[in-house]
């Protein structure tokens, strides 16, 4: 049952979203996920997480357990950047399509929700962007991008809008669109979220 709704589900937002869920937020294989699983915690390869799994994200500045609502792969071939994210601790590697939408810290706060958004291709060397180290949400800075194709990539969506990938915190919304610099990423997940709750009250 779980899964025939989660399948319903998806064909919803797939209307909703107007057909721009194939063109809009994706990862590149192998990006990898912490995914809560019945043994605990297990980072997993982006392609493998199956819908209605948990997954890790950030909200109200602390690292949480979201729900994966659709995870779809796709081959082509798809404009994506490569970004290497650099904090105190370690460095993070992940690549998404261009048009990804990313959150980037344009100001004071420093909490994923208050960041800037932004699309992934726009982000360039120095900007200081959301990461998630150790059971923190923390500051990191980018400090190398490049541009390269993918012949596949991973479209994952969850009810939260969000997911940490290779430690590093993105949206996960079906958006094709840049908005303006004066959108905040909270505002732009709760506009989004109001668009999809008839599709998240399966899960409560």
């Amino acid at each position: 049952a779980k899964k025939a709704g989660l399948a319903a589900m998806f064909l919803t937002c797939t209307g909703i979203c107007a057909g721009t869920i194939v063109s809009g937020s994706c990862f590149a294989d192998g990006s990898q996920v912490l995914v809560w699983t019945p043994d605990g915690p297990k980072h997993l390869p982006i392609e493998f997480v199956e819908e209605g799994q948990g997954v890790q994200t950030v909200e109200d500045g602390r690292v949480a357990w979201t729900t994966v609502a659709s995870n779809t792969r796709y081959e082509g071939s798809f404009p994506s950047v490569r970004l290497v994210v650099r904090t105190a601790g370690a460095q993070h590697v992940v690549t998404m399509t261009t048009m990804h939408l990313m959150p980037r810290f344009d100001g004071s706060s420093q909490r994923f929700e208050d960041a800037t958004v932004v699309e992934a291709s726009e982000l360039k060397v120095g900007d200081l962007v959301p990461v998630v180290y150790g059971p923190s949400e923390v500051v990191g800075e980018v400090v190398a991008t490049e541009l390269v194709t993918l012949q596949r990539k991973t479209d994952l969506t969850t009810i939260s809008g969000s997911v940490v990938a290779n430690g590093v915190v993105a949206s996960t919304l079906c958006e094709t669109r840049s908005p303006s610099n004066t959108t905040s990423m909270g505002a732009l997940l709760e506009e989004w979220k109001a668009s999809h709750w008839p599709l998240w009250t399966f899960h409560a």
